[in-house]
């Protein structure tokens, strides 16, 4: 957890080279750290201390986006839920799952049980702001994979505006 809060921090000219300076410029290829967001999940195996397994147990759950978001509370899997605040027990899970039954529809419903399992109101949401989109062709001499990242937003009147954030091909 260290290591990852390093590597996501800005850098810090007077800390100079410490552990995890050496270990990265150590390696073969050396690298830096980020000291900024990820801008791809296979980022995170560059990280000290993650190890193929960890990466591989975790990968399904990373997402990378360009900012810090809230979670969706109406979408997001358990084991997502799990992370929030200090860290949820499997019986406040389970309150939250069955309170949000088929979604909540204001952040009026999901308030009081923020503060009863002490979760701060900016880690949640009840709409995302961001999507992946994911478009595959294939025939027996080609695969192509094109993802599009894109973000929502909504006017203080209602009106949707979308953009694309970002596009790749074959990885993201």
């Amino acid at each position: 957890a260290l290591a990852l809060q390093d590597w996501l921090s800005d850098y810090d000219l007077d800390k100079g080279n410490d552990n995890y300076m050496a270990y990265y410029t150590a390696q073969n290829p050396p690298y830096y750290p980020s000291h900024q967001l990820m801008k791809s999940a296979s980022e995170f195996r560059l990280i000290k201390g993650v190890t193929a397994k960890m990466n591989d147990t975790v990968q399904p759950y990373i997402t990378v986006l360009p900012e810090s978001t809230p979670i969706n509370i109406n979408s997001a899997a358990k084991k997502i839920l799990a992370s929030l605040g200090n860290g949820l027990d499997e019986h406040q899970l389970e309150e939250l799952v069955t309170a949000r039954g088929k979604g909540f529809k204001t952040m009026k419903k999901v308030t009081p049980l923020l503060q009863k399992f002490n979760i701060p109101n900016n880690q949640i949401a009840i709409e995302s702001t961001y999507f992946l989109s994911k478009a595959e062709a294939k025939n027996e001499d080609f695969s192509l994979t094109v993802y599009v990242l894109l973000k929502r937003e909504k006017s203080p009147k209602g009106k949707i505006k979308v953009s694309v954030v970002r596009e790749s091909f074959n990885s993201f």
